[in-house]
């Protein structure tokens, strides 16, 4: 079994997986799939460059004059906030962590009970815009916004999405009582005051909408013996869990999710699904054996961006500090008789329908 992967051109990814070949196909091919008329795109451009969209799309050209830092490429809009890059790179890494999340939910993109018809769906956090590409193709007649700090979305997409630059943790210029549904995945590391954003969802949120959070916990785990206590994985878990809540943004939050979202007093129908998620070919079963490989390659690849930002700025590490650790991880992570697996997590919960003489009354905006 092997699996060979490039980055440069946005390439695709072949993997042998018991002798079935899976493919990952690059960013390219399916934003191809819907070309728009230039002209658009120069009216768009040039509302960027003057500043002729509105606060929440576009600020300035400044959106894209990325700020570059050993080696890597950072958002430039609010910047510092979020320490993972944006670039090609990372991008690449963003997507594979969608087809790792589509497998875990067997070719679903949420797990909602949504009710027929939800027309009205906004993703926090879009990142390279897949899940909001995809949402989209499935439902056509819904209206799909993905939000975000860095534009790095593709210009081609199906005609029912849109992107905005924005920061969720900004005060949300969206009419209240909106949205059917609000999805945001992976957003530990992004949040500072967590409580406010599930006051901003709430309060955006139709009555009778969905929330759904979706998040990898970066702590990893064994059930067999078979990790080593002197392995380089448990001190870049530790560096990345305290480097993150020195900054005020904590990264392993997907097991807090329920808890937060309980206590907050927002929302009613909480569940929480817990995924356990194998990292390597060690399982014995093909599917969890695919998906054990593309989460080993997510974790190889994406060390190094993971790292380098929390690393230098709140620890104080130098960057050959960090690429000797991180090749000492993916070392660990292709080691087969380690057993390595980490928690995926799933919350989902409803706004709660307004009661008009004890009968529900379903609300929605202008």
């Amino acid at each position: 079994m092997a699996a060979s992967t490039a980055h440069e051109n946005l390439p695709a990814i072949d993997v042998d997986v018991c002798s079935s070949i899976i493919r990952i196909e690059p960013r390219s091919q399916y934003t191809s799939k819907y070309p728009q008329e230039e002209t658009e795109w120069d009216d768009l451009d040039s509302d960027y460059a003057s500043g002729g969209l509105s606060d929440t799309t576009s600020l300035s050209s400044s959106f894209t004059k990325y700020q570059f830092e050993n080696g890597r490429r950072y958002h430039a809009y609010k910047e510092g906030h979020y320490a993972f890059p944006n670039d090609e790179k990372e991008q690449d890494r963003l997507d594979l962590v969608h087809h790792i999340w589509r497998l875990r939910f067997e070719g679903a993109l949420y797990l909602a009970p949504l009710y027929p018809g939800a027309q009205r769906v906004l993703d926090i956090g879009t990142g390279t815009g897949i899940w909001a590409i995809d949402f989209a193709d499935q439902f056509e007649s819904a209206e799909v916004i993905g939000t975000d700090i860095s534009p790095i979305q593709p210009r081609w997409v199906p005609p029912n999405v849109r992107f905005e630059v924005d920061d969720c943790e900004a005060p949300w210029t969206f009419p209240t009582n909106h949205f059917d549904f609000i999805h945001g995945r992976n957003l530990g590391g992004s949040i500072v005051d967590w409580d406010k954003l599930y006051e901003q969802i709430h309060k955006h949120l139709t009555p009778g909408g969905y929330v759904e959070l979706q998040d990898i916990d970066t702590h990893f785990y064994c059930d067999d013996g078979s990790w080593p206590d002197d392995d380089p994985l448990h001190e870049w878990e530790t560096c990345m869990n305290t480097a993150a809540e020195k900054s005020g943004r904590k990264i392993a939050v997907g097991q807090l999710l329920k808890g937060q979202l309980e206590k907050s007093g927002l929302f009613e129908d909480i569940h929480e699904t817990v995924m356990k998620t194998p990292i390597g070919l060690w399982p014995a079963e093909k599917g969890q054996k695919e998906i054990g490989l593309y989460y080993r390659e997510m974790m190889s690849e994406g060390l190094e961006g993971m790292s380098m930002a929390l690393f230098s700025r709140v620890l104080g590490w130098k960057p050959e500090e960090i690429l000797k650790l991180t090749e000492r991880c993916r070392e660990s992570l292709m080691d087969r008789r380690i057993h390595l697996y980490g928690n995926w997590y799933i919350v989902y919960a409803r706004k709660p329908l307004p009661k008009k003489e004890g009968v529900a009354v379903r609300v929605t905006s202008d």
